[in-house]
């Protein structure tokens, strides 16, 4: 079956996923393990009976007096004091003593002062014995002044005595802990525990007594003879509180109430830790997620999203991919996981349906995949992302739950932010998290609803099933199942739309509307000149277009403008198929942007462009499809291999399925990389890796390759062959490559386009645009003992009049001949070798100027029309100029290392009898050094104007404490400067740091505050302001049997009309029917509904008796009801009709009862409702009130006396609370530990693993070891980390100090800070904790090889044992520790002390143990000494009794009570102690902690041991397995032993040998820079050697090439030293001191440029050179001149003040090089300096090279993959094959020697082509006949390649009469000439090298698999 492209996309991007996780193993067990692991222990935690629901008997109460809890031994005060008061008042003394007080302040303070700490219920009961008056209450009465406009109306009963109608007053009531919520939030679904909280703290007793006192004092007045009084005044003991039943409820594990209720009747709302659904899912995806964010950022940094764009893989798909790649794993632990919490007798959601469940884990992992998504596109850096990730993922849910009130549903919760119910769906929308929270607690209200529907009917349909997710639960208005699942879809459809918005849209609108994204402009572009090239000259410098050739790519008038810059200007060029075009240009010239426009990247600003024939502007998709990228980096995937690659990106590229296998097997054998197809691209070499980018690009028979630099980093044996394969394939493909090797370019471009300025100056083949360009040949002298330079620069002068001098050194001097003498060239050879011996030539060479040549001449040109950049021309000759002459005037004072007794004589190989070799040499292929005409001999060749700047020693700081001052001072100025602009990481980190530290203060502070602590609030005694509004309000009213009081019942029914309440009168059977809807009312009339048909076996078996039919209610009773017992069953029924406004809705009632010959009032109050009950007991003593007034109004007008207007009469009352101490603080100790192990962890962490960033990132980038090579011991460098790594952690720690102080005592808590020796703890703490944290981060950074990896395991290790072992030991020692047998007691106490090995694990338990010192103090001292005294001892008799007092050992009172703990009680307790609570053991581990780690530290970063260990480590993991994976990949391969000492065969290597060993003997390694003997590296098991015996000499100023292609041992050469690598066996000498036991001193002589760039990313070029200087010794007062001479000297100026992360790869190797010359190092070891440098760059860096060398006399070793610079800069060259030289000697030396013939390239006439068919023929015939012994290689178009071969008797003279003739006679168009190149004789013992070896796994390497 055929799948579309898209379908087999998105396949084989899963495929490569998958793959990628294989080989990530352990994180990926650990993915799909954390999920199940942590709801298995959910399951164990809820074990045991716990799990699932239970159905709960309706609870009936009995009526309670409301004076049940009242003393006489009690106290209440009242203010003001007058007449009226004390009249009032003094009625009650007969209950309670009552004492008046001048003002409300003194009331309050009297009472505050006798506040005692509030004891559970329990533990009241045991103390009843205490018989001592007690201040319980304070009640103040309100008056309107007599002259306020709204006097109040009063009565004068005499005596001055005024009674006020309206009666206003406040009760305050000590300490009173219920809140003002209306609906007190409860934890489980019972009834409220604290319903009772007014009549237990004599509330509504005190409310009784002063409303009876008023009641009895107007009766008085009123009534005066006593006789007519309508009722008698109810005592306060004739007032009966009765709650309203509570109906049958179902008792859920989620929902169970807390400890702390049961014994605090304040603790409303206090959570249970309980590993919940959601909970257990949010942690169990948490590694998933991180990964994902990671993976997804990482694909953008390198650069592999954009690649797999560019390759036509559109956005959706890949990110489909991604969504898919983690999905599939969530779908199959959302399965695993609703079978876990759905299937079970004690599953959390056994009710409910399990599809519904797992659909809507479904859904939330749909939604938390696009959440990831969404947070990764806004990050370009891992190591943010991942902790930004992490942090979201874990807390964001909780902050919304902290943040916004939930007033909805049976579990409210609360919040600082009052939003609608609605709004809580739109956070859902944007918090997954969130969103699984809210679904998991509908689906357990509706599974409590659904088994409530067993007896209820109404409610089976809310349970949680298919059919009812339309449906909305009691209690909510908006939330359900059905919506939450909706806006878990629109989160999806949000943040994807945020992802395609970010990561697509916004990237395209800054490819026109941001800053230039280009490379750096290294000073030659000019951003206002912009010229367009005239016809006249677009023939002179653009060559006739192919007649022949199909165009490609077609660029009219292409223009590209950024905000800042117009980066490509007009462009018009034409591609064609069949060709290779080259596209060259300096930095900044347009190139990548113009490649960027072909392959869709950009958009073009105007202009045209189309790809065969199509326009790619509006259709990119195709262009894409039909291109092939090789970008300049290397963008591949670690984990896969060769093949997995190919297959991978011939899959994208729409590769037909049957050809893929045969696609992938082709392009490894044309590649050369078959044998290294199941090898991961991590374990390839720099050139293999560059072939397997190549190969990606053309996979799938790409017709059109996009090429850029794709020989970067290859040795020229490589490159040669990847030359040699892109001309093998040109014929059938379009081929456009850009790059920096001139070589390159001339070799493979059948056309080069040269770019300047954002436009193409010229275009053409090589040998047009030398002709136009350079032109000519350059002519290289070898020189003999004879030669005389000024006679033979006048034999030069004389027979080549148009020649100029390039340049002259103690060996060899070089013309350039210009085109015009080219005729003359055969009688100049011919002289030339005729007069050889007389002018002292020994030998001579001729090179065809080269692309380089004509790359310099166009810049230069193009240069000069722009008149800004003249200084800068003009400045660039005078610097080539004056280094020209230098360097002659210096290398005619150079003695020979070599002399011979013999001046004519030649050896057997054929070398000159007297040869020299100079130390410093310079051929720069300037033609302005010299102008035409400037060629006299009689100017002076030496400047003087420069000798003060170049020969200037630089003043160096002698050894000892000032160097050390000043190494120190440089270290600290890096960090400084790195930390100040690395704010994306350091303050995400503080801020998740510091904001920890204030979850931790925010949840003590929310959850268990300390003294005075309980808010005060006040409430007016009505419905209105409690919060129970006017709207569907019901009261009831009944009276007992036999006792109608038509009266009161009346009064009482208009009085709650007042206040807006539907009377329900539950004896009267027709209202009762009327109110239930029924029209027969005599039904059920005799008995009770409730207790009759539902009890529970009967529901049982209506269950049983029909599974698919639910159970139906059965109508309610109508019968009136006569007693309490009657009204609760009448109750019970209107609350199975609607529970909810049952629990709302139905808040008071009364009823009479005539009991023993008096009246009894029954205040009847809704327990859900906290403040019905005084609410209810106001309105009846109101109703009672309305009575008497009313009746005495009819006695008082019929007696001709005032008239009472019974409603001006009331009484009112409010309620004001004192703050007080809170009770839950007596759990304090117990939470306290778990916030703070839980939150310090996160913060401690992120702190501790932030260390481990700067030291991972220079250990990989090589600057650790750069600064190591200036002289810097390893000590000071570790020493000068931890002191600026210890300053931020002691800023952090003084930042948290300060935050936690200010906290502390501007609440005066005490929690942390109870006495000085606290606080010394907690700082020593702390402080021992940076000692330990910090190098364990120095340790882990030796380990990993990334720094993101190495912060993100460091991170987890830490976080995860912190809180892991924080909450284990807290329930130890506070549940399990009593109850477990001594020997696990002592299992566990040895794990713990094994787990402080954890610095943060170590940190957390201190605080724990300091915490709960300082809180338990606080407890204890809370209770006052006599009451303390009597609680202890009644503990300590019955704490083993008491099963009540037993529940209480959570709180540890026996650290209070010396009768319990004896010596070892908390206020003895001492903070350093070594013991339960004593930190001393922390501390000492902490310090144990700092000796191990740094012990391990200077272990690990001794080369020689870590070696050691990794070669061990590598033996005992890996064991046979290279072999065998060798085996598989390639059956020919085996390891060999590379060269022996019998190897060397060369002589002249055998000669330096001879020569190094005899300066070992005579002890002179002094005398030489570098003296290296018998150096030797052996790989593996013995069977590799990657170096093999080496021995050299380099002389002091010398400049020393070493060459070899990828695998000769270069890198393991200069690794060795540089000291990063230990030595099999050898030494090297440097300055006198050895590298085996002066290691230090050795490198301090050597500076090294390695070949990838070591910079620190954060530092500009400034103070980058300024660290290395003052390493180097250079002092303060000349640092500044010497960094700015070598910024100058390497070009640097214009980006000196930039960041070197966004410096090009061009100015990164200015940098490295100047790094490596400043402070004149006595030895420079140069890596490939000028790699991914542009011509004019390189050639101003050759330049600074040679003058730093000539300034500071240093001698120079440098590696080089061009062979042009190799012969402009070194004095001699040594070649590497297999780990040992093959020759050594001077450039010219091993032309003459290892000859090769000459190359001869001839360019046809184009249009005698077209016209003669016999042509092509006709040339070949005449060279052949001209030339026989010429060997035609290759024909390509008007090109032909011939190669000489040496043994021919072929001369200059005779070559070039030929071609002469052969030119003029066959009307040749060009032709060009050359002898023997140096990359000829290079590659020619390249040949030697075998295959590469496969890498083996380090340490590393198995930690990066982590």
């Amino acid at each position: 079956m055929a799948y579309s492209l898209p379908v087999r996309q998105f396949g084989i991007l899963l495929w490569k996923s998958f793959i990628i996780r294989k080989r990530h193993y352990i994180w990926t067990f650990l993915e799909l393990a954390l999920p199940i692991f942590i709801a298995s222990l959910s399951i164990i935690a809820n074990s045991g009976g716990k799990g699932g629901t239970s159905v709960e008997e309706p609870i009936r109460y009995r009526p309670v007096p409301v004076e049940k809890s009242l003393r006489s031994y009690y106290t209440v005060l009242y203010t003001p004091v007058n007449e009226f008061t004390v009249n009032l008042m003094s009625r009650l003394n007969e209950k309670i003593d009552c004492r008046g007080v001048e003002s409300e302040e003194e009331l309050d303070d009297i009472i505050k002062s006798e506040i005692p700490f509030t004891i559970s219920d329990s533990v009241e009961k045991l103390l009843l014995g205490l018989q001592e008056n007690e201040t319980i209450a304070g009640v103040i009465f309100h008056f309107n002044d007599e002259f306020s406009d709204t006097p109040e109306p009063t009565i004068d009963i005499g005596n001055d005595t005024m009674v006020p109608q309206n009666l206003r007053y406040t009760l305050r009531v000590r300490d009173f802990e219920l809140q003002h919520d209306a609906y007190p939030k409860k934890q489980d679904f019972g009834p409220f525990p604290n319903a009772d909280h007014y009549i237990k703290k004599n509330f509504v007793a005190i409310q009784s007594l002063v409303n009876y006192a008023y009641l009895q004092l107007l009766s008085e007045y009123l009534y005066q003879n006593g006789t007519d009084v309508p009722f008698p005044i109810p005592d306060m003991r004739d007032i009966r509180a009765q709650r309203f039943p509570y109906p049958k409820y179902i008792r859920h594990p989620r929902f169970q109430v807390s400890i702390i209720s049961r014994f605090f009747p304040g603790a409303t709302k206090l959570n249970t830790i309980q590993l919940t659904m959601e909970y257990c899912t949010i942690l169990g995806f948490v590694v998933m997620i991180v990964l994902l964010i990671k993976g997804i950022v990482d694909e953008k940094v390198n650069r592999a999203r954009a690649m797999l764009r560019l390759m036509g893989l559109k956005d959706f798909i890949y990110y489909s991919s991604c969504f898919a790649n983690t999905f599939i794993v969530m779908v199959v632990q959302s399965a695993i996981l609703t079978l876990m919490f759905c299937v079970g007798s004690e599953a959390q959601l056994k009710g409910a349906s399990t599809s519904l469940v797992f659909c809507l884990l479904i859904l939330y992992s749909s939604a938390s995949i696009m959440f990831a998504m969404a947070i990764a596109v806004f990050f370009k850096k891992p190591t943010n992302a991942m902790i930004i990730g992490f942090i979201m993922w874990l807390s964001i849910q909780e902050v919304v739950a902290m943040l916004f009130e939930k007033r909805a549903g049976l579990t409210e919760t609360s919040g600082l932010i009052h939003i609608p119910e609605w709004a809580h769906l739109i956070i859902c929308a944007l918090v997954p998290n969130y969103a699984l929270k809210v679904s998991n607690e509908l689906f357990v209200e509706s599974e409590v609803y659904a088994a409530y529907g067993t007896f209820v009917s109404q409610y089976a349909q809310y349970s949680a099933h298919w059919s009812n997710i339309f449906r909305v639960l009691p209690l909510y208005k908006y939330l359900s199942v059905l919506r939450v699942a909706g806006a878990l879809i629109f989160s999806c459809l949000f943040y994807g739309v945020i992802v395609w918005y970010i990561d697509v849209y916004c990237v395209y609108k800054r490819q026109s509307n941001e800053k230039y994204q280009g490379g750096d402009d290294d000073g030659y572009d000019n951003p206002a000149y912009e010229e367009t090239d005239p016809e006249e000259n677009r023939k002179k410098y653009f060559e006739a277009e192919p007649k022949k050739l199909r165009v490609g790519i077609q660029a009219k008038g292409l223009r590209k403008e950024f905000a800042v810059k117009v980066a490509v200007k007009d462009v018009t060029l034409n591609v064609y198929h069949g060709q290779i075009t080259v596209l060259l240009g300096h930095n900044g010239a347009g190139k990548t942007t113009f490649a960027s426009m072909l392959t869709g990247l950009y958009q073009p600003t105007s202009g045209e462009l189309k790809v065969d024939g199509t326009d790619a502007i509006k259709n990119p998709e195709f262009s894409r499809r039909r291109m092939g990228l090789c970008p300049q980096f290397d963008v591949l995937y670690d984990e896969l291999t060769c093949e997995e690659h190919l297959r991978l990106f011939a899959v994208v590229k729409n590769c037909p399925p049957k050809r893929v296998s045969m696609e992938v097997s082709h392009v490894l054998e044309q590649l050369g990389l078959t044998f290294k197809r199941r090898v991961l691209s991590k374990d390839l070499s720099g050139g293999m890796k560059r072939r397997l980018s190549l190969g990606m690009a053309m996979i799938n028979n790409t017709k059109i390759l996009i090429l850029d630099e794709p020989t970067s980093g290859l040795d020229p044996e490589a490159r040669r062959g990847v030359w040699d394969f892109l001309l093998s394939i040109r014929k059938d493909r379009l081929i456009m490559l850009s790059t920096h090797w001139m070589e390159e370019a001339d070799v493979l471009g059948d056309r080069i386009a040269i770019m300047s300025r954002g436009r193409v100056v010229c275009c053409g083949s090589s040998i047009f645009l030398k002709r136009v360009y350079a032109g000519g040949y350059h002519l290289r002298i070898a020189k003999s003992d004879k030669f005389d330079s000024k006679y033979f620069q006048k034999f030069v002068r004389e027979n080549l009049p148009d020649s100029k001098l390039e340049n002259e050194t103690g060996n060899e001097i070089k013309f350039t001949i210009a085109p015009e003498d080219t005729n003359k060239l055969p009688d100049f050879f011919e002289k030339l070798e005729n007069d050889k011996q007389e002018l002292g030539v020994y030998s001579c060479g001729v090179n065809v100027s080269s692309m380089d040549d004509v790359f310099l001449k166009v810049i230069e040109l193009e240069n000069t029309k722009s008149k800004s950049l003249e200084a800068a021309e003009a400045s660039m000759n005078h610097d080539l100029q004056t280094l020209a002459v230098a360097r002659t005037s210096r290398a005619n004072s150079v003695i020979s290392i070599y002399a011979t007794q013999q001046q004519n004589k030649t050896n057997g190989d054929g070398a000159p009898g007297a040869f020299k070799t100079t130390n410093n040499h310079l051929d720069v292929f300037n033609n302005n050094a010299f102008r035409a005409g400037s060629f006299s001999t009689d100017r002076p060749l030496y400047n003087n104007n420069i000798g003060d700047i170049i020969q200037r020693q630089t003043p160096k700081v002698p050894p000892g404490r000032s160097l050390t001052i000043l190494k120190l001072k440089a270290l600290l100025s890096k960090r400084v400067h790195d930390i100040k602009r690395n704010t994306k990481t350091v303050v995400p980190i503080l801020g998740i740091a510091i904001g920890c530290i204030l979850a931790i203060l925010g949840l003590i502070e929310t959850t268990v505050n300390a003294t005075d602590r309980f808010p005060n609030w006040s409430m007016e005694i009505n419905t209105q302001a409690a919060g129970y509004g006017h709207d569907n309000l019901r009261a009831i009213y009944f009276d007992q049997e036999k006792s109608n009081n038509i009266s009161f019942r009346n009064y009482y029914a208009k009085e709650i009309r007042h206040e807006h309440f539907g009377l329900v009168q539950l004896d009267d059977s027709r209202n009762l029917a009327q109110f239930f809807g029924i029209r027969s009312i005599n039904t059920n009339r005799n008995k009770g509904a409730y207790l009759d048909k539902f009890y529970p076996d009967k529901a049982e078996s209506t269950t049983h008796s029909s599974s698919s039919r639910v159970p139906t209610t059965p109508p309610p009773s109508t019968a009136p009801a006569r007693n309490y017992s009657q009204a609760s069953d009448r109750l019970l029924d209107i609350a199975l009709r609607d529970l909810n406004i049952y629990r709302e809705k139905w808040l008071i009632g009364a009823s009479t009862e005539y009991y023993r010959r008096r009246w009894l009032y029954f205040a009847w109050y809704n327990g859900e409702a906290a403040h019905s009950l005084p609410i209810s007991i106001n309105l009846l003593y109101n109703a009672l009130l309305k009575k008497l007034i009313s009746k005495a109004n009819s006695l008082s007008v019929a007696n001709g006396g005032p008239s009472y207007n019974p409603d001006n009469f009331s009484i009112s009352l409010d309620q004001i609370t004192f703050e007080h101490f809170n009770p839950h603080s007596a759990f304090l100790p117990f939470f306290g530990r778990v916030y703070n192990g839980i939150f310090f962890p996160f913060s401690v962490s992120f702190i501790a693993a932030f260390y481990v960033l700067f030291p991972t990132h220079e250990r990989i980038s090589k600057a650790k070891l750069l600064q190591l090579m200036t002289g810097l011991s390893v000590r000071l460098y570790w020493i000068s980390n931890f002191i600026f790594d210890y300053t931020v952690y002691f800023c952090y720690f003084v930042a948290m100090f300060t935050l936690i102080l200010i906290w502390d005592r501007s609440f005066g808590y005490g929690l942390y800070f109870s006495n000085p020796l606290s606080t010394l703890a907690f700082m020593s703490l702390f402080l021992t904790f940076g000692l330990a944290a910090i190098p364990f981060a120095y340790v882990a950074s030796l380990i990993f090889r990334k720094p993101s990896t190495a912060f993100g395991i460091l991170c987890l290790i830490s976080v995860i044992t912190g809180i892991g072992m924080g909450v284990i030991a807290t329930f130890f020692e506070t549940i399990l520790e009593e109850k477990l047998s001594a020997e696990i007691r002592g299992l566990f106490y040895a794990g713990m002390w094994f787990t402080r090995l954890s610095p943060v694990v170590a940190l957390i338990l201190g605080l724990q143990k300091l915490f709960t010192l300082d809180s338990t103090r606080l407890i204890c001292a809370q209770f006052q000494a006599s009451l303390r005294a009597i609680l202890c001892g009644i503990y300590a008799a019955s704490q083993r009794t008491n099963p009540e007092l037993e529940e209480l050992k959570i709180l540890k009172p026996e650290r209070c009570c010396d009768e319990v703990c004896g010596n070892e009680c908390i206020f003895q307790h001492p903070f350093f102690w070594f013991n339960w609570l004593g930190v001393n053991d922390e501390i000492f581990m902490l310090i144990l902690d700092a000796i191990l780690y740094w012990s391990l530290l200077a272990l690990l970063d001794n080369k020689k041991i870590r070696e050691s260990v990794s070669k061990r480590f590598r033996s005992f993991y890996r064991g046979t397995k290279d072999v065998m994976k060798v085996s598989k990949s390639s059956k020919t391969f085996k390891l060999e032993r590379m060269g022996h000492g019998t190897a060397f065969t060369d002589k002249d290597v055998l000669e330096e040998r001879a020569r190094t060993e005899k300066i070992l003997a005579a002890k002179k390694m002094d005398q030489e820079a570098l003296c290296v003997h018998n150096l030797t590296k052996i790989y593996s098991n013995g069977n590799f050697r990657a170096v093999d015996q080496l021995s050299f000499a380099v002389s002091k100023e010398q400049f020393f090439g070493l060459l070899g292609i990828n695998g000769a041992g270069k890198t393991t050469t200069f690794r060795m030293l540089t000291g990063d690598l230990s030595l099999t066996r050898g030494n090297s000498w440097a300055g006198g001191f050895d590298l085996f036991s002066s290691t230090q001193e050795y490198q301090a002589q050597i500076g090294y440029c390695p070949q990838f760039d070591a910079l620190l990313d954060r530092l500009n070029s400034f103070e980058t050179l300024q660290l290395y200087g003052r390493l180097r010794g250079i002092p303060d007062d000349a640092i500044k001149l010497e960094v700015n001479r070598l910024i100058k000297k390497v070009d640097l100026q214009a980006h000196a003040a930039r960041m070197c992360r966004n410096y090009s790869g061009g100015n990164k190797r200015k940098l490295s090089l100047a790094m490596a010359l400043i402070g004149a190092p006595p030895v420079v070891l140069l890596d490939e300096p000028t790699s991914g440098v542009d011509p004019v760059a390189r050639r101003k860096m050759w330049v600074a090279i040679s003058d730093i060398q000539y300034g500071s006399g240093c001698s120079i070793i440098l590696t080089s993959h061009s062979m042009d610079e190799c012969e402009a800069l070194c004095d001699r060259i040594a070649i590497m094959a297999a780990g040992h030289f093959e020759c050594i000697g001077s450039t010219q030396y091993l032309r003459t020697k290892f000859g090769q013939g000459y190359s001869l390239i001839i360019k046809l006439n184009p249009d005698i082509v077209a016209e003669n068919d016999l042509y092509l023929d006709q040339v070949q015939e005449s060279i052949e006949d001209r030339l026989p012994s010429a060997v035609l290689r290759d024909i390509h178009q008007t090109l032909l390649f011939y190669h000489i071969p040496p043994e021919s008797d072929v001369t200059w003279a005779s070559l070039f009469r030929a071609m002469e003739e052969a030119k003029s006679n066959l009307q040749l168009e060009d032709y060009q000439v050359g002898d023997t190149t140096l990359e000829q004789i290079f590659l020619s013992f390249a040949k030697k090298q075998p295959q590469e070896r496969p890498k083996r796994k380090s340490l590393a390497d198995i930690a990066e698999m982590l």
